[in-house]
């Protein structure tokens, strides 16, 4: 990833909280790849306080007076030369006051914001209690509740040299960027729990309560994970209310006709979505049926798979009703459902030419 760098100053170190699992990943992903990463990226793992002023002295401020000249600052400058990214990873340390109740950290947004370096928050550790503590997002003001050290202790020299540099008018623009959701989730933000994970069909709803709603992410991969009905109700109340997620992946898993109804219904009022994966999950007629009621009015979705599944003649039927008034999706896989007749394929590839493929 080129440059490195972990902030070791008033924040400590955490770790992330979730990995990335290998197998069974579709190779079709491979057409939403956003190129090249950035070659820079500042990485601060945010969780205790330090100890001794000696030690931010050496590893924050390194000797200088003017903490424009100290490591964070250097290292955010070196990140903007490369094109990189502030990463931010908080957890349950930071919980009482808040990520920003830490003036160093709200010194890093200043930072990255003169740098116009962007910064990711682990989509984990966004929520508004992890930044903002009990304070609150609309509550939380930086230039008054964000100090160096521990809560309720005298100002010490870092503080007072932060003060000095920040003027009004960056305490205003710190404020609007750590309140501004979108601001902290680009198009790298992605969560795969796939196969290895096997989180089951009530750890989808654990998963999603610890990540906090709506997801900030663009991308979230649950295949091969044994889920059912009730986690495609659990995903249908996400989507109901996400404005950020585009490729949502479901293959191999339980899902079957009931909770296909629930993904339609999702898919009435969902705007943003953009692939659905949704192969071998013993989906029927009724399933597809609630499917391809959605597609009639569903102006997003581009991409939907549902190849191995049980889909007979009257779902295919629906799906070329469908069809018929929606010009946004680009590709239906309805391949290896073998109980569509020959005649039922051949009038739908007719009318739908390389949209299907069945």
């Amino acid at each position: 990833m080129g440059q490195r760098a972990r902030s070791v100053g008033s924040q400590g170190h955490g770790q992330p909280l979730l990995g990335r699992a290998r197998g069974c990943v579709p190779q079709e992903r491979a057409d939403f790849d956003r190129g090249p990463r950035a070659m820079g990226i500042f990485i601060c793992f945010l969780a205790i306080y330090q100890g001794s002023p000696a030690e931010v002295d050496v590893q924050v401020t390194q000797g200088s007076d003017d903490p424009r000249n100290g490591c964070f600052a250097r290292v955010l400058e070196n990140v903007e030369r490369h094109g990189g990214k502030m990463f931010v990873i908080s957890n349950e340390k930071v919980l009482q006051g808040g990520l920003y109740s830490r003036l160093w950290c709200v010194w890093e947004v200043d930072r990255a914001l003169d740098r116009n370096v962007p910064i990711i928050i682990h989509p984990l550790t966004g929520n508004e209690k992890h930044l903002f503590g009990e304070r609150g997002r609309r509550d939380f003001n930086p230039e008054e509740d964000a100090h160096c050290g521990r809560p309720g202790l005298p100002m010490g020299n870092d503080e007072k040299r932060i003060r000095g540099i920040i003027d009004d008018g960056g305490w205003k623009a710190i404020a609007d960027a750590i309140r501004s959701e979108s601001r902290f989730f680009t198009e790298e933000t992605r969560i795969n729990v796939a196969e290895e994970c096997k989180i089951g069909p009530r750890g989808i709803d654990r998963l999603f309560k610890a990540m906090g709603a709506p997801l900030h992410i663009l991308t979230l991969d649950l295949s091969c994970n044994g889920l059912d009905w009730f986690s495609a109700k659990v995903v249908m109340e996400e989507l109901k209310s996400n404005a950020t997620l585009q490729w949502l992946y479901l293959h191999h898993n339980e899902i079957r006709d009931h909770g296909a109804t629930f993904l339609g219904e999702a898919l009435l009022v969902n705007r943003v979505l953009k692939l659905l994966d949704l192969r071998s999950n013993h989906i029927g007629d009724v399933g597809a049926k609630a499917l391809a009621n959605a597609l009639k009015v569903n102006d997003a979705l581009e991409i939907l798979r549902l190849s191995d599944n049980e889909i007979k003649n009257d779902g295919s039927e629906a799906f070329a009703d469908a069809l018929d008034c929606n010009t946004t999706l680009r590709f239906l896989n309805l391949s290896a459902n073998k109980h569509i007749e020959r005649d039922v394929r051949e009038a739908l590839k007719k009318a739908q030419g390389e949209r299907v493929h069945v």
